[in-house]
């Protein structure tokens, strides 16, 4: 599957001229921008979407990840505690807060948050992503990988996503898998993909030459 992301940047800058009061194409246009690489342009945009609409804790949310992917985790960690304040019963604030923490080294208060995003969730009792990449950064390898094996099985019985497991692959430094797993998103869809670019979790694989060809194939190195 390509992406498109050079015709929909220049829709979106145009529906911008046609209405700049509208929050909504800045949005989106930021989070192209940050799959992208193009962090300023992207942390601009986003901070457009929130002056125009201040109280949207999606929006607060999407800030933040202007500056996770540009790993900037600190300034991201005040986005994510703002949209928690705007409603603390948002899941995804608490888990995206948790994924800073984590980077920043803040193990402890990073498991508290996936947690409670887990339980503001409603998630069914079982493995989860976030506490999977939680024990490979903390050198819990062998923790991880059972929660991962617990993953994988789980697609038998429910959905699990495959870009999930490829990015715990990643942290884990284990490529093949990894690329095996994002062979697999890409098969199924999987709306992940988009930041096979920019992901932090997909650092330890960056560097292998299957990486520059799969951004190559999806068109995720044009725009």
């Amino acid at each position: 599957r390509k992406l498109e992301l050079p015709a929909a940047i220049r829709s979106l800058r145009k529906a911008i001229e046609l209405n700049p009061g509208l929050a909504s194409p800045y949005y989106t246009l930021g989070r192209i921008y940050y799959c992208t690489e193009r962090h300023a342009e992207a942390q601009e945009a986003m901070l457009n979407a929130l002056s125009l609409d201040p109280l949207s804790m999606i929006i607060h949310t999407t800030v933040g990840d202007a500056y996770y992917y540009a790993r900037e985790y600190e300034r991201s960690v005040g986005y994510y505690r703002k949209a928690i304040e705007l409603d603390p019963r948002f899941d995804g604030a608490h888990t995206d807060l948790a994924r800073s923490l984590e980077a920043l080294g803040r193990f402890d208060d990073a498991r508290s948050e996936y947690q409670e995003g887990r339980r503001l969730a409603g998630a069914v009792v079982g493995p989860s992503f976030g506490l999977a990449h939680l024990e490979a950064s903390m050198g819990n390898t062998s923790e991880a990988r059972h929660i991962l094996a617990d993953l994988v099985a789980a697609r038998a019985r429910r959905v699990v996503s495959a870009w999930g497991i490829a990015a715990v692959h990643a942290s884990l430094g284990d490529a093949d898998e990894a690329f095996r797993w994002l062979e697999a998103a890409i098969d199924e869809g999987a709306t992940g993909i988009v930041f096979i670019r920019v992901h932090p979790r997909l650092d330890p694989i960056r560097k292998d030459p299957r990486y520059a060809r799969l951004l190559q194939r999806l068109k995720l190195d044009q725009a």
